[in-house]
């Protein structure tokens, strides 16, 4: 399993991302413009983003099954298509 954060930085340099190795690879940006989450993503199981929004544009074609959001809010997330395509956030 493939998980990739998109933007580690912004949660915090001192955040350590260990845990998350018992289930798979971990790859950590700590920051990713726009215009480059969907390369970033393409065989990722699973994504934890930020502030990026992570709508059909960025998921179509790929094989994320979950989106963790690293926030308060979800609203950067395109919710109904996650749903409709059976990825759980």
């Amino acid at each position: 399993m493939k998980i990739v954060v998109l933007e580690a930085a912004s949660i915090g340099r001192d955040v350590s991302w260990d845990i998350f190795d018992k289930f798979g690879e971990v790859l950590l940006y700590d920051s990713l413009p726009q215009e480059k989450v969907k390369a970033a993503i393409v065989d990722a199981d699973i994504i934890v983003p930020n502030k990026l929004t992570i709508d059909k544009n960025v998921l179509e074609g790929g094989k994320v099954k979950m989106v963790c959001e690293a926030a308060t809010g979800y609203n950067n997330i395109d919710v109904n298509y996650c749903k409709s395509v059976g990825i759980t956030v």
